[in-house]
């Protein structure tokens, strides 16, 4: 064996070793730590995205989960699921208006990729978060932090993803907070359709800070100004 391919053997050794460590640390804190899972779920289909891909020519697997919240507390939530869940602190950088988060993990891809797709339209709502109360809420909140807007008079989230938000509607009703879905068709015909979910009514949106809230300070603290 030359010394290029023993340096590579030690590298696929060393790789191997953080591989079965990273999976251990996952199957111990699993059942503990599913709804910090929810919520790095929401998250990632509300602002962020995990690639998977094969490098030309080497054949190197590229794995990478991002994120892109606007606001440090929404960071703090992400980062600290992200760590209990995965064992594992994300790399972040200050952009102009938003933050950049990124994490390269072959474990932790593959584990959220089993819960589907994280695109804008193909993003939907796992049976184990549906199934689940404490998961949903954790899902419900995080997924407004990354997607809601709080204005004085409704709380409102647009999408792509009429399925999704088919779902986010059901969740919502499931605890008591009435909600109304539009459609918004765009000039372009090759812009997806927008759809709305508004909640409105001081009865709601007090039941939504009650049982759902917000991770982000400034959307909670908003809400709680508009039914004070």
């Amino acid at each position: 064996m030359d010394l290029s391919e023993l340096n590579r053997e030690k590298v696929k050794t060393r790789w191997r070793r953080i591989h079965e460590s990273e999976m251990r640390y996952l199957a111990i804190h699993e059942s503990s730590t599913a709804h910090l899972k929810a919520r790095i779920h929401a998250y990632l289909c509300g602002d962020g995205s995990v690639s998977w891909r094969r490098e030309r020519g080497n054949g190197k697997m590229n794995c990478e989960i991002r994120f892109y919240p606007d606001d440090s507390s929404m960071l703090t939530s992400f980062s600290d699921a992200f760590h209990a869940v995965y064992g594992k602190r994300p790399h972040v950088k200050m952009m102009k208006n938003h933050y950049r988060v990124a994490i390269t993990s072959i474990i932790a891809a593959k584990d959220l990729l089993r819960d589907g797709k994280y695109s804008s339209t193909e993003w939907a709502i796992p049976e184990w978060v549906l199934k689940d109360e404490r998961n949903s809420r954790e899902w419900l909140r995080a997924f407004f932090d990354a997607e809601a807007y709080v204005g004085q008079k409704r709380i409102c989230v647009q999408c792509v993803n009429r399925d999704g938000l088919t779902q986010v509607e059901g969740m919502l009703k499931g605890i008591g907070i009435e909600s109304r879905r539009y459609e918004y068709t765009r000039k372009n015909p090759n812009w997806n359709i927008n759809y709305h979910l508004v909640i409105t009514g001081l009865r709601n949106k007090v039941a939504f800070l009650k049982r759902v809230g917000f991770n982000h300070k400034k959307k909670l603290n908003k809400l709680k100004a508009d039914v004070a």
